[in-house]
């Protein structure tokens, strides 16, 4: 998001060597785009000053491929913010241009990979906004934190988006930044506190400082209710070890409150000490 000029081009490189093993060109150049991944494993690439939406494959040859699907979004989203909501991918905010803040957006467009196709979620955001920041929280939802609003005012409030899909809801939270960011970087510690560092303030001046978002116990995000959803197992690991063994299972359908999830192993029953949000929008339980 902080490039100065479109790019139509990815380069991949290989940790372990520092050197590039290929590049893949986008369909369409990008500037002010977002991206994820998504569960297939594929990475979804959305926003910019375009209305079209790519998927990066990583197993087209050596350096992945990109490819166009069918279906576009509804407006241009640039500066918007794309993230996991449950297992599918949305679409966040944005403004239609890059130099009117006014025609920024309030609502959200959710990506289905099985139908190539986009849909409006059920919750707005409490108002259109654009150059936010985003981060996965550990119960899975999704946290927006800074931006700027259609009249140009960047912001110091952050907004919690949870559910799966379109079927959504939007809180805002009752604490605030001591500076209002934008374009700001958002990361999750160990600890679950939010570091959000860098960005610009309302001036546009860079941001010397980083703060920490601490999640209090009235303000901590619920996570979607799982009644009646049937649980998915797909890794298990390790899959073997002696007792008192620490073993993670990977997969759907767990609730967030580790006391709701009851674990057995040859009938006897194994205490859960954590739930994390693992990736592709899976659940981890320790």
């Amino acid at each position: 998001r902080v490039s100065t000029s479109a790019r139509s081009a990815g380069d991949v490189f290989l940790a372990d060597t520092v050197s590039s093993v290929g590049r893949a060109d986008f369909r369409t150049a990008r500037f002010g785009a977002d991206a994820v991944q998504l569960p297939s494993g594929k990475v979804f690439v959305a926003g910019g000053l375009t209305t079209s939406a790519e998927l990066y494959d990583p197993a087209q040859g050596a350096a992945g491929a990109f490819s166009n699907f069918a279906g576009n979004l509804s407006s241009v989203r640039f500066r918007g913010g794309v993230a996991m909501v449950g297992t599918q991918a949305a679409v966040i905010g944005g403004r239609q241009n890059d130099t009117n803040a006014a025609t920024a957006q309030a609502t959200i467009e959710v990506y289905d990979e099985t139908t190539n196709t986009f849909q409006f979620a059920t919750a707005q955001l409490p108002a259109p906004m654009s150059s936010f920041s985003t981060v996965k929280l550990q119960n899975g939802d999704v946290l927006l934190i800074g931006g700027q609003n259609a009249s140009g005012q960047v912001l110091n409030t952050a907004v919690v988006i949870s559910g799966n899909g379109i079927d959504i809801a939007v809180t805002t939270l009752t604490a605030t930044m001591s500076t209002a960011p934008q374009d700001a970087k958002a990361t999750m510690l160990k600890n679950g506190t939010i570091l959000v560092t860098a960005g610009t303030d309302a001036s546009g001046n860079p941001i010397a400082q980083a703060e920490l978002f601490v999640f209090q116990t009235s303000q901590t995000p619920t996570a979607p209710a799982t009644t009646g959803v049937t649980p998915v197992l797909t890794s298990l690991s390790p899959n073997q070890g002696p007792v008192g063994t620490t073993v993670t299972i990977t997969g759907t359908g767990f609730s967030f409150t580790p006391d709701d999830n009851t674990v057995t192993f040859g009938g006897i029953l194994a205490p859960v000490q954590s739930v994390l949000s693992g990736s592709n929008g899976s659940t981890d339980l320790r």
